[in-house]
C-alpha cells in the first residue's frame, strides 16, 4: 500500500492491475461529481437503467428513500441494496442465458445526468471466477452475475457500491481537496 503525499489520487483497475496516478498527472478527459457525504465517497445516484429501461428503485414511486453510489476501490464486484436485491437478481436472471455473455444486459447508473453503462462482460463470473473482455473464458459452461447484496445501515440513502466491475471500466479520481470523485 502506498500513501500518496497529495489527497488527490486516481486509480484505474482492471484485472487486479491497479496504476496511481498522482496530482497534477492527467489521465484524460475526466467528467466529476460532487461527493454529497464524506464518510464515503458518495455520489448522488440519479436512476438505475437496465438495457436502457428505468427500474424506478430511484423513485419516491419505488417509495425508497433517495439513492446514493460509493466509489469503492475495496470492493470486488457491485453492492446491490438489501432493498432492491429480489428485483435486481430476479429481473437480471429472466434476462441473461447462463450459457451466452452477450445475452446479458447493459447496465446503465446515471451520476448527475450522466449514464455509466457496464455489460455482461463486465460484471459477469463464469464458473465463479471474474471475466472480462481480455481474458475470455474458454470452455466456461455457467455464467451468473456478479452483483451482490449490499447492506451499509445507512439511515438517508439506499446504497449502491461500486467496486472493480465498475471501476474497471474508468479512471476514478478520488479528489479530496475538491470533495469530488470523476
Amino acid at each position: 500500500m502506498i500513501c500518496l503525499p497529495n489527497p488527490a489520487h486516481n486509480f484505474t483497475t482492471h484485472l487486479f492491475q491497479t496504476k496511481i496516478f498522482s496530482k497534477g498527472q492527467d489521465p484524460g478527459n475526466i467528467i466529476y461529481h460532487p461527493v454529497i457525504q464524506k464518510t464515503f465517497w458518495m455520489l448522488g445516484l440519479d436512476r438505475v437503467l437496465i438495457d436502457g429501461k428505468d427500474t424506478n428503485m430511484c423513485s419516491s414511486d419505488f417509495g425508497v428513500k433517495k439513492c446514493a453510489l460509493i466509489v469503492d476501490s475495496g470492493t470486488s464486484t457491485f453492492g446491490i441494496p438489501v432493498a432492491f436485491w429480489e428485483k435486481w437478481d430476479s429481473t437480471l436472471n429472466q434476462i441473461g442465458n447462463h450459457d451466452n455473455v452477450e445475452s446479458w444486459p447493459v447496465v446503465t447508473f446515471v451520476i448527475d445526468g450522466k449514464d455509466y453503462s457496464i455489460g455482461g462482460d463486465t460484471y459477469l463470473l463464469a464458473d465463479g471466477n471474474v471475466i472480462s473482455d481480455v481474458v475470455k473464458a474458454e470452455g466456461t459452461t455457467y455464467f451468473a452475475h456478479g452483483f451482490q447484496k449490499f447492506d451499509a445501515g445507512w439511515q438517508e440513502y439506499e446504497l449502491f457500491a461500486a467496486g472493480d466491475f465498475f471501476m474497471s471500466k474508468w479512471i476514478t479520481v478520488f479528489d479530496r481537496d475538491n470533495d469530488r470523485v470523476g
